[in-house]
């Protein structure tokens, strides 16, 4: 089944020399029957456009073998020009964040109730198991409305286009920590099918051992999610398949009227993976009028999130507090931003205003150090973190006073 490891085929988006992949056919030919037809899935994964596979100007047919070093091109009907292209930044490697974890928590009780296992290798909690974000946490929920925004929503999906946030279910699953391990490193990805060019008998699908086909996999599953390795990273492919094995199909578990993980996003992931492997001329692809740039780095906040509720509440008591100090001092009251404040009655029954603090930063650093009180390692982890987003902020700040054109995020 496996091809020379040595051996590669390179496939063009668009034209010869705009972007192209160098993919190992060994990889290939380990994932699939139809290797044409998983050129023509990585090409639209990329630019969500449908198109067909070329090679010295004539139409390649879906059956046909790899060619050894072959040049092949992703061709579409529509210009590029008109693609949706995946921004490879949003697949960087996994990081770790030491806060808004109330948010995580809830988002791994959420799949729980879908997943009470290891999707892929079924493993239980009492051997440790994680919230995998298919779009990570770390980029932020900007980031995945930007891409959600423009590229297709098929009806595949299981929620409304609108419904989709970054810690909703269908933005997840659980795995075991050696599946998140790899997926998150780039060393792997999750692939749905059917979609537009794949269906489910044109790749390779396994349950693994632990799983019982007849007892546990719906023989109705309209979609399938199956685990692929993409890049061995130097080891042999077989010591590496021998704890977590290849082409490994999902099994949810549990509860069945819980939606499904978004199509859209992992289609997404899958072709910034494949371009941070196999990528060539990647930076090209930002050129697109329809490309989704990085926002720019936002401020992280310690403690609970205000709303516009939370704001107007606010607004309600400096009112009321203007309003109460206009009627006792029989006169007008002009705003004072520096003496604003609410009034109190003392136990004597007089009046006295209490002027607010509007030092949030000492708030904040009077907080962090309440709560982690005798937690060093928790503390400098936070500081850290911290430090590292100043400092990217004032790079930043000061690129676009030197440009006046805002730079993209280097997270």
């Amino acid at each position: 089944m496996a091809a020379d490891p040595l051996e590669h085929v390179s496939l063009h988006l668009g034209a010869i020399g705009f972007v192209w992949l160098d993919i190992p056919i060994d990889i290939v030919t380990r994932l699939c029957f139809r290797p044409i037809k998983y050129l023509k899935y990585l090409g639209w994964a990329i630019l969500d456009l449908e198109g067909v596979i070329h090679s010295g100007g004539e139409v390649v047919d879906d059956d046909a073998e790899l060619v050894p070093s072959g040049l092949y091109v992703y061709v579409v009907e529509d210009s590029v020009a008109s693609a949706t292209p995946v921004n490879v930044k949003v697949a960087n490697k996994r990081t770790e964040s030491q806060t808004q974890t109330s948010a995580r928590e809830a988002f791994r009780t959420t799949l729980m109730r879908r997943d009470p296992v290891c999707i892929f290798t079924r493993r239980l909690p009492i051997v440790g198991l994680e919230a995998v974000h298919i779009v990570p946490f770390a980029r932020g929920e900007e980031w995945l409305q930007a891409i959600i925004r423009d590229r297709t929503y098929s009806a595949m999906e299981d929620v409304p286009k609108d419904d989709l946030h970054l810690n909703h279910s269908v933005n997840g699953f659980i795995a075991s920590l050696d599946v998140h391990t790899v997926i998150g490193a780039r060393l792997a990805a999750v692939l749905q099918t059917p979609n537009p060019m794949l269906s489910h008998d044109d790749v390779r699908q396994q349950l693994h051992p632990r799983w019982e086909r007849d007892h546990h996999y719906p023989k109705d599953e309209t979609k399938h999610y199956i685990f692929q390795w993409l890049n061995f990273d130097g080891y042999e492919p077989d010591d590496v398949t021998y704890d977590v094995p290849n082409c490994m199909l999902a099994v949810f578990s549990g509860d069945p009227q819980q939606p499904r993980p978004s199509p859209l996003l992992l289609h997404y992931m899958y072709g910034c993976t494949v371009l941070r492997l196999w990528g060539r001329n990647v930076d090209i692809l930002a050129n697109n009028p329809r490309f989704a740039h990085t926002p720019p780095p936002t401020a992280r906040m310690l403690g609970p999130p205000q709303t516009r509720a939370d704001y107007g509440r606010v607004n309600e008591k400096r009112e009321a507090a203007r309003s109460n100090a206009s009627s006792r001092e029989g006169g007008d009251y002009e705003s004072n931003e520096e003496e604003d404040g609410e009034w109190h009655r003392t136990e004597s029954g007089a009046w006295q205003r209490v002027r607010r603090f509007h030092d949030f930063d000492a708030v904040q650093d009077l907080v962090l150090e309440l709560t982690l009180r005798g937690k060093p390692e928790r503390r400098r982890a936070i500081e850290a973190e911290k430090e590292e987003w100043v400092s990217n902020m004032r790079a930043w700040v000061a690129e676009v006073n030197s440009s006046g054109v805002p730079p993209e995020d280097p997270q």
